[in-house]
């Protein structure tokens, strides 16, 4: 899965399938030249749950708290800023990009060869 982030608009290319229990999945970021030189935070959601993700590269692991949960619609939205003396000067925030439903996934409990 692609986002692409151009101004403040966020636009998911290539879905994928969500799964409940899903760890490790992992979201390419690709910035429009605004973004240069901008502090940057992933901030990703499904409704009850968010994590903020401070720093993110170009690619990104989606929280697993968010795919947690089955039935649950996961967004992300990228949040830009620049600070000079402490004090924050500039913002620029992305509306929220929906991802995927998250749906639910095999949950192989009772099966000792299933633990980690």
């Amino acid at each position: 899965m692609k986002l692409t982030i151009n101004n403040t608009c966020a636009v998911l290319n290539n879905p994928e399938r969500l799964t409940s229990g899903m760890v490790g999945k992992t979201l390419e970021l690709s910035f429009s030249d605004e973004w240069n030189g901008l502090l940057k935070t992933a901030v990703f959601t499904n409704g009850a749950v968010s994590k903020d993700i401070e720093n993110p590269t170009d690619i990104v692991v989606i929280p697993w708290e968010v795919l947690a949960q089955p039935n649950k619609t996961v967004s992300v939205a990228l949040y830009g800023y620049t600070v000079e003396d402490g004090v924050k000067t500039y913002a620029l925030p992305t509306i929220y990009a929906e991802i995927g439903r998250v749906v639910k996934g095999g949950d192989p409990s009772g099966d000792p060869s299933a633990e980690l």
